[in-house]
């Protein structure tokens, strides 16, 4: 799937943060993780461009992702306020 994904042009994938958030996913399962970060900022930058119903469900999970990737990069500080802030969304409401 990654080798999908990396096949198609850079240009497309940055302006869709869902195949933003695929390809950070894959690179985070296959240990890529500096490029995992990347695509995840990509994600969150393109989010504002996805509509207002759907950016927050993607903006928790983006920060879900984000907190684990640094949690395995060592940044324990960053990865448990990432991971609190994505829990507190979920916990004040439905995401849509």
């Amino acid at each position: 799937m990654l080798r999908s994904l990396s096949a198609l042009p850079d240009e497309l994938i940055q302006k869709d943060s869902h195949l933003c958030l695929s390809q950070a996913l894959l690179l985070f399962l296959t240990g890529q993780l500096p490029e995992a970060l990347m695509h995840l900022q990509e994600a969150k930058h393109t989010a504002s461009h996805i509509g207002a119903d759907s950016a927050p469900m993607l903006l928790n999970q983006v920060a879900t992702l984000q907190a684990y990737v640094l949690f395995f990069q060592g940044d324990l500080a960053s990865s448990v306020a990432l991971a609190e802030q994505a829990s507190d969304q979920l916990s004040e409401g439905p995401l849509v």
